[in-house]
Formats: C-alpha cells, structure tokens, sequence
C-alpha cells in the first residue's frame, strides 16, 4: 500500500507502479483542483484503464465534487466513513469479474 501525505506528491505516483493497482482511494477537498489533476492524470492513462478509484469525500462536499467529476467513472465513500464501508469497497469483486460463489457484490454508493 502506498500513502502520500499530498496532491502533488500523489501526480507522481501513476508512473511509479510497476503494475498498474486495481483500486485506489483518494482524499478529495472541493478548492483544491490539484486533488481532481490526481484524477484526471489516472484516468489519462491507458495503462489504469481498470484501476477503480474511490473518491472520500465530505457529504456537504459531494455534490460539488460529483459535478466536477461527472465525466469520471468513480465511487464515493463519505466522510466520515465506518472502516467496515472501506473494507467492503476492498472486498467486492472488480467490475467484470466474476464473483465467487458465496461472495456478494456491494453496491457502491454514486456509483453511475
């Protein structure tokens, strides 16, 4: 798992995955347009075509933000979240994937 403390340090991190991840979850602040070039710098590249990002986000904040990303295909955890609603992000198969048996998808909330 890799962390960064900012936005910036974030837009380079496309070009240092050997693998491209098949989930990533990103903070995103409203007035910061540097958190939306993270996504847009992903979402750019061909090689993240199947990379699903998850954007946490304050529910006051969601609309806004869902206005300026409705072109990008994400989902949306709201902060404050319970770590159970992250872990069941984590856990639900991959879109197209097919799910094991005994295993139930989650719906993801704002998900278009």
């Amino acid at each position: 798992m890799l962390v960064y403390s900012s936005s910036q340090e974030a837009l380079q991190a496309p070009g240092v995955f050997q693998d491209a991840p098949d989930l990533v979850f990103l903070a995103v602040h409203p007035a910061l347009k540097e958190d939306f070039e993270v996504i847009w710098s992903v979402k750019a590249q061909a090689k993240y075509a199947f990379t699903e990002l998850v954007v946490m986000v304050l529910q006051e904040d969601q609309a806004q933000v869902q206005r300026t990303l409705r072109e990008a295909n994400v989902s949306y955890l709201l902060k404050p979240f319970r770590i159970q609603d992250a872990i069941s992000l984590v856990s639900a198969p991959l879109p197209g994937a097919a799910a094991p048996s005994g295993t139930r998808t989650t719906e993801r909330e704002g998900r278009r």
